[in-house]
């Protein structure tokens, strides 16, 4: 970052640069290892990313609809630019397109790494707003952060009691847990005292693997085969709603962490009308 953050035009504003910096970085970084290709790939969006600043359009404490504006460019460079279909110099001879047509092209983008980028992009649009109840986040993402937050919050020994689907419960979500303040829980041992709640600790690593069996055992239907769920999840620690704390050369175990609040994931979760609240171990 530090080096990208070196090729800031000399009349630019430095804060506003590297934050366009960090979201280039954010969306590219994962398929361009080559630091020549990263620095490239900003010195040709840079300029598209400024124009509605030039334009009187938009200013540039304006992060969110600078985003927006640009949201095509940035698909249209996965599809053509990064993937060699057209020439730097071509690119940049290429005249702005307008609101409709940019939004036509956005919709219409078919490539692997073209719709990674425009999922991306969708969500970190969604994450700008200010409230969680205004986020459109794709459903099952919705399920996959709960989930998560399930996974850093509860003891893994509860997963069986929360989300086991035995007998009866096969047919329908099961309804046990809820909050609990004190005293001695169902299995007979003694509830943690308040400044040992997880709540206060902070969320915890766990594996992915047991996150995912969170996940499908919340998930009530079954979940279309189109679906990229693994895509989401990668998608979601680019973003920053999960942390991953083991190597990224490391293929097998992978841990991560929510970074999501309470009261954040209850907005999310009220969404898909899940009740979290009960599947959560000591919890106010």
């Amino acid at each position: 970052m530090a080096i990208l953050a070196k090729d800031c035009p000399p009349t630019e504003n430095l804060p506003f640069f590297i934050g366009f910096v960090e979201i280039i970085y954010d969306i590219f970084h994962r398929n361009c290892k080559d630091l020549n290709e990263l620095r490239h790939l900003v010195s040709l969006l840079f300029p598209r990313y400024l124009q509605p600043v030039l334009d009187g359009i938009a200013q540039r404490s304006e992060n969110t609809k600078l985003f927006r504006l640009a949201q095509p460019y940035f698909v249209e460079a996965t599809d053509k630019l990064y993937l060699r279909e057209i020439s730097s110099a071509e690119w940049t001879k290429r005249p702005p397109a307008s609101s409709s047509s940019s939004a036509v092209e956005a919709s219409t983008v078919t490539t692997a790494r073209g719709l990674h980028l425009f999922f991306l992009i969708a969500l970190i649009v969604a994450l700008t707003r200010t409230r969680a109840a205004d986020f459109n986040l794709p459903y099952y993402t919705k399920f996959l952060l709960i989930a998560a937050f399930l996974a850093s919050y509860n003891p893994p020994r509860l997963d069986l009691r929360y989300f086991a689907k035995v007998g009866e419960e096969n047919t329908k979500k099961r309804k046990g847990g809820g909050a609990r303040k004190g005293g001695v829980d169902k299995t007979g041992g003694k509830v943690g005292c308040p400044w040992m709640r997880q709540q206060l600790l902070g969320p915890k690593a766990f594996p992915v693997e047991r996150m995912l069996a969170i996940f499908y055992s919340i998930i009530d239907e079954p979940i279309d085969n189109t679906v990229d769920i693994h895509m989401q999840i990668s998608s979601l620690v680019t973003l920053r709603l999960l942390t991953r704390t083991t190597t990224a050369d490391r293929l097998d175990s992978v841990k991560c962490k929510c970074n999501v609040g309470h009261e954040f994931i209850r907005q999310v979760a009220r969404g898909v009308r899940f009740e979290i609240d009960r599947y959560l171990y000591d919890f106010l």
